[in-house]
């Protein structure tokens, strides 16, 4: 835990002060990243009715210490030693939690995202590394499943959401439909800054997401239907 000096009870010992404070930036900076869990999700994207999905692999770490010092991760698939590497880390926080991860690892063309457990390397700005491990899961029918297929494979347990996105892609709602969300024109109305919005299937662990074909803004004489 870092603590924090007041320089207001100290204005006659600046010396003191300012060991103090070295102290607790150099308490701070050496302590070992502090990892909660990771989660590993497979998101297959559809883009149209006709083809398959991309399909790519998220990561993400929750952490106890600052997200923002996290450099790199390494994710490792344990079956046969598959291994992704980034420090283009994304971080994110809500309701006093933080995570850090990427979104978009791939396999080579024409092979899939293994299943199966993975070894996740965690590492600092102090190039201190901490290991964990998380689990992917998925249906294996959804990599040669077209758009019309999906709600067959993910079965009675899917659960709806929606991603609302503005004109340069930037992520702005990600969510359930709200109960006063009776018509797509609701939904429009609500996210007004919203230039595409698609479904969204998931299970209950949210290991797999299905995101369905875009839906334009109406008028923009694409389609339009959610």
């Amino acid at each position: 835990m870092c603590g924090f000096v007041s320089a207001g009870l100290v204005k006659k010992k600046s010396f003191l002060f300012i060991i103090a404070i070295l102290y607790t930036l150099t308490g701070c900076s050496d302590s070992l990243p502090d990892v909660i869990s990771a989660s590993g999700t497979v998101v297959f994207d559809y883009s149209s009715p006709d083809t398959y999905p991309q399909i790519r692999l998220a990561v993400f770490v929750e952490t106890a210490s600052d997200a923002r010092r996290a450099t790199q991760i390494k994710a490792v698939c344990r079956s046969n030693n598959y291994e992704w590497i980034t420090d283009n880390l994304l971080v994110l926080g809500s309701d006093n939690r933080q995570w850090t991860g990427y979104t978009n690892f791939v396999c080579p063309t024409l092979q899939s995202i293994p299943s199966g457990p993975y070894d996740l390397y965690y590492t600092d700005a102090a190039d201190r590394t901490v290991q964990t491990d998380f689990l992917v899961s998925y249906p294996e029918a959804l990599v040669t499943a077209k758009a019309a297929d999906v709600l067959t494979i993910m079965g009675d347990n899917k659960q709806e959401l929606l991603a609302a996105n503005l004109s340069d892609g930037t992520l702005i709602y990600y969510g359930p439909r709200k109960p006063e969300w009776k018509t797509d024109t609701d939904i429009w109305n609500a996210l007004t800054l919203a230039q595409t919005i698609r479904v969204c299937w998931t299970n209950e662990k949210q290991s797999v997401v299905c995101m369905m074909i875009p839906s334009e803004r109406p008028g923009s004489g694409q389609n339009t239907g959610l």
